[in-house]
């Protein structure tokens, strides 16, 4: 029997990142092995009795949680996490009576909720101990969480997720979306190590089942495919000896893309003169496709190349904000301020693609604080400018920004250190009004 999982959030408080998050556990657990929405309860049903009966099936429950799901409130205005109706509350109390896994998810800066902030029911939610997932580090916490997920569940959870093609089918999607491959510069990490044993059962399997190429036979599509789903399953897991295997076998089928996974999975690891590689030779096969010319234009920047960056940047026909980001990026780390400036500042206060919202408004920052070097009679107007830029994206990105002062982020990777340097300085007189 598959492992199933039960999320609960409240849409007033958590609506997006729920969603973004179940997209997120598909991938890795089947979309059919959670449960999320009571919008359709059948007929004539108690709905409490129903309720408690689908979270008895779960064996991890996750309760999401943001800024304002303690604050919310109902017609009345009373707190609807003490309405004896509301659905939230009901189902976290079931979950804590039955003794299930409840991991309490923390979205948006969210804190944890003190004991006695909670009614009767749900107290003994405080003492659980809380995963944060970050916007601007999503890939990376959403990891971490697949793998608090993983551990009650055991085996379950190895053989359910990895060889379902259903599940699998779209993590390339979320992992390799069109500019995303450079949210994962900010650090490399292994979350889930399986077992020895599962480990090899799960090898067993594979060599039992997916070789799928012979030496002398051609490829067929079916086969091609066969052989995507276990790249794509693989990458999921951060299985990267695996990708690089399977990718020589889908060679034979589609070169192009056993180029491409294999410098996908390079840049995962942090081997960015090899992601380079294996990009250029798949970028030979499709000279004009965006996609390729986008991920190796962010595997140029982790490698600290902001000229080569530039210049494939700039061959995308597309001035799409994520491009016109990214572009900026590269000019600032290849000390082009001015330029840098003027392209960041095109990048709307709303944009939040790969965290960009808060690390846009940083970077103009680092160029602002950059130009008002030049002790020129513009430079305390650039200095002012600097620091509201920096107040801006410092708070929108706070955690992301800490990390780079701390080194809790590789700041060494996306060109950081450069911006970490130029800002260093000024954030003092930005940190007193955060």
């Amino acid at each position: 029997m598959a492992a199933r999982i039960f999320i609960n959030y409240r849409r007033e408080d958590s609506n997006a990142t729920a969603g973004r998050l179940h997209d997120r556990l598909a991938q890795s657990f089947g979309r059919k092995n959670l449960f999320m929405d009571v919008d359709h309860l059948p007929a004539g049903v108690d709905f409490v009795n129903h309720l408690n009966s689908q979270v008895a099936t779960c064996d991890v429950f996750l309760a999401i949680i943001g800024r304002n799901w303690l604050n919310v409130t109902n017609e009345k205005g009373d707190c609807r996490l003490r309405d004896p109706d509301d659905f939230v509350a009901i189902e976290i109390a079931a979950a804590l009576a039955r003794d299930i896994r409840v991991i309490p998810v923390l979205v948006d800066g969210a804190r944890m909720p003190k004991v006695s902030e909670l009614p009767d029911s749900l107290k003994p939610l405080a003492r659980r101990h809380a995963i944060e997932l970050r916007h601007t580090h999503f890939g990376r916490d959403g990891e971490a969480l697949i793998e608090k997920i993983r551990e009650p569940l055991g085996r379950k959870a190895v053989m359910g997720g990895l060889w379902r093609a259903g599940a699998a089918a779209g993590v390339v999607a979320a992992l390799l979306p069109v500019g995303c491959i450079g949210v994962y510069g900010t650090g490399i990490s292994i979350p889930w190590a399986m077992q020895p044993d599962t480990r090899g059962q799960v090898e067993k399997e594979w060599l039992g089942n997916r070789e799928i190429v012979s030496n002398n036979r051609p490829c067929t599509e079916n086969q091609g495919q066969q052989l995507e789903t276990a790249i794509r399953s693989n990458l999921g897991l951060q299985l990267y000896s695996d990708v690089y295997r399977i990718a020589d076998q889908l060679k034979r089928c589609d070169q192009y893309k056993s180029w491409f996974f294999k410098g996908a999975a390079a840049f995962y690891q942090g081997n960015f003169a090899k992601s380079i590689e294996y990009f250029e030779e798949a970028r030979k096969l499709r000279p004009n496709y965006d996609t390729i010319t986008r991920n190796l234009a962010d595997a140029y920047v982790e490698a600290g190349g902001a000229a080569n960056a530039l210049k494939l940047y700039n061959e995308i026909e597309s001035r799409a904000e994520i491009v016109r980001y990214k572009i900026g990026r590269a000019l600032l780390y290849g000390e082009d301020y001015a330029a840098a400036r003027d392209m960041l500042l095109t990048v709307s206060t709303e944009f939040e693609e790969e965290g960009g919202r808060g690390k846009a408004r940083i970077l103009t920052a680092a160029a602002y604080a950059a130009l008002a070097k030049n002790l020129d009679q513009q430079s305390a107007t650039n200095l002012s400018r600097a620091v509201s830029q920096l107040k801006d994206g410092v708070s929108q990105d706070r955690r992301f920004w800490d990390g780079i002062l701390t080194g809790q982020v590789r700041s060494r990777q996306e060109g950081w250190t450069k911006a970490r340097e130029l800002l260093e300085p000024i954030y003092g007189e930005v940190k007193g009004s955060l």
